[in-house]
């Protein structure tokens, strides 16, 4: 595939603009044209469904894959992705510089308190920072703050020292160490803090229903005077995609968060509805534990690899969808094929490596688990399949362990697996960096391999477009051809929404896809 610099996708954009303009000071609202073409109008509750659930609403533990969505509405974010300019600017902060991508000055707006009346100041951040690379919290972002230090300069001011030059600090503000609580609510929470979140956001939370939503009433004392527009909002959790589009196309549901392909043809046909893509890389994988003293073995991980048949997978519980070939897809400026892609599907390559494998253990046959979704149909179809595919090699059994997705995802910050199924979403290089350098926050799978190491080292320590997009096109490639996992499905991300909601601004994120909510307004 041939590679070209025209036409960046919005990934790579955020990553290398990202620094030129963090010193700005205005607020990314980055507002759809309607907003601005009319006077938005106050008061309503509008509703938005996704497929998952957070597990806690601790800042700290906000920089999951799936926090942002339910955490930014109520702690809002020290950095934000602007969709107009494509880029970090800041949000809670008024400024983020470097010269070196070494030293930072974080300086934070004047006047901003959270809902409990104290001040969002120098003092509240390093306290939520301290509890991050605290390990008794077991922060996500733990790993991320390790190889950072920070000193207390003035009541707004904060300076940050990277044990080396890292130029996509500015992303890790708005994700993993971007969501601020309140230090004084922290505290009188206790153990109870994941349900009492206190922030500076837009919302409040008023209720949270286990397992199907969480209400949100609007925050009178928000720093951003005269909004929100919208009384409430309302984050209900369907893990069907069928019956979350269902609900919506009948207009009891205001905002769909779309996971899948097929139905945007379905939801072009609906009147009043508006579809916005998010570009976002990454997707559904199946992943190795290499940790495990079993797959760790490269010979057997690669006979798994070739025994997958995409194709199947996908038609079997993603139809309509593209099949994943490589990590990143077609028409990535870092995408080179010549670098590398997934292994092909070849059951003799598969069978002649796993028989390989038993010569050099010594063993007749072996025993592989795969921790599976029991919770989400879609993937439970997809490992069904894939078990099936995988059982295809002689002497090798294949067990599903299907488990609903918070322990699954405790499988995983645990390592308590050998084959895991999951998402990743691999669209900046910071990233990347955290998924797969030896070390890295959120490296489950305990991958190590030098040459994507340096390359993800080399993408921190530079500000150059070039060179930032040969250190992705390396990692990306080694990933692809002989990494921990293997995508069967290429994420598919479009917020769908009724004509009577404006102001919807969807972008990236590493937790997938925000919503500026604080934006949105409901016309009578």
């Amino acid at each position: 595939m041939r590679r070209t610099k025209r036409g960046y996708l919005v990934w790579l954009t955020t990553l290398l603009l990202g620094l030129a303009t963090a010193g700005c000071g205005a607020s990314g609202s980055g507002a759809n044209d309607d907003q601005a073409s009319a006077q938005p109008q106050k008061g309503g509750v509008v509703s938005f469904a996704v497929p998952f659930e957070t597990p806690s609403m601790d800042p700290a533990l906000c920089g999951n894959l799936v926090g942002f969505v339910y955490c930014s509405p109520v702690f809002s974010t020290l950095m934000r992705y602007d969709s107009n300019s494509h880029s970090y600017v800041p949000e809670l902060a008024e400024s983020l510089k470097s010269d070196d991508g070494q030293n930072w000055t974080l300086r934070l707006r004047d006047g901003v308190k959270f809902s409990d009346g104290t001040p969002l100041n120098a003092d509240a951040v390093l306290f939520n920072w301290d509890r991050i690379k605290n390990p008794a919290t077991a922060s996500p972002a733990a790993a991320v703050s390790q190889s950072l230090s920070w000193t207390k300069v003035d009541d707004l001011t904060i300076q940050i020292q990277s044990k080396t030059p890292n130029f996509q600090l500015p992303s890790a503000l708005v994700t993993q160490m971007g969501c601020i609580g309140s230090p004084t609510a922290i505290q009188a929470a206790g153990q109870d803090v994941g349900n009492k979140p206190v922030g500076a956001g837009a919302f409040l939370l008023k209720t949270w229903t286990r397992g199907s939503q969480m209400e949100f009433s609007a925050n009178p004392n928000y720093w951003q005077q005269g909004r929100p527009y919208v009384d409430g909002l309302v984050i209900g959790v369907v893990a069907s995609d069928d019956q979350r589009f269902n609900v919506f196309q009948t207009g009891a549901l205001d905002v769909n968060y779309s996971v899948q392909w097929n139905e945007i043809p379905r939801a072009k046909d609906l009147p009043g509805v508006s579809i916005q893509p998010v570009p976002i890389e990454g997707g559904a994988s199946l992943a190795f534990n290499l940790k495990d003293p079993v797959v760790r073995d490269q010979g057997l991980r690669q006979a798994i690899m070739h025994a997958i048949d995409a194709s199947q997978v996908t038609a079997a519980a993603y139809p309509g969808s593209p099949v994943p070939d490589a990590l990143l897809k077609p028409g990535n400026p870092a995408r080179d094929d010549s670098a590398g892609v997934f292994p092909v599907h070849d059951l003799k390559a598969a069978q002649n490596l796993f028989d390989d494998y038993l010569r050099r253990t010594g063993k007749s046959s072996e025993t592989i688990s795969i921790t599976s979704f029991a919770d989400v149909p879609v993937q439970k179809a997809a490992s069904e399949v894939m078990q099936q595919q995988i059982s295809q090699i002689k002497g090798l059994t294949v067990k599903l362990r299907p488990v609903d997705t918070a322990t699954l995802t405790k499988a995983q910050r645990e390592h308590t697996f050998q084959i895991i199924q999951g998402n990743a979403t691999v669209d900046t290089l910071d990233r990347m960096y955290d998924l797969f350098h030896t070390g890295g926050a959120l490296n489950f799978y305990g991958y190590s391999d030098p040459i994507v190491d340096k390359a993800m080292e080399d993408s921190r320590a530079t500000n150059d477009a070039d060179k930032a997009l040969k250190a992705y096109t390396t990692a990306a490639g080694e990933i692809s051809k002989n990494g921990p996992l293997r995508f069967y499905r290429w994420v598919a991300s479009n917020v769908l929404y009724h004509d009577k909601v404006h102001g919807i601004v969807a972008v990236p994120t590493t937790a997938l896809m925000g919503i500026y909510w604080e934006n949105v307004w409901l016309s009578k």
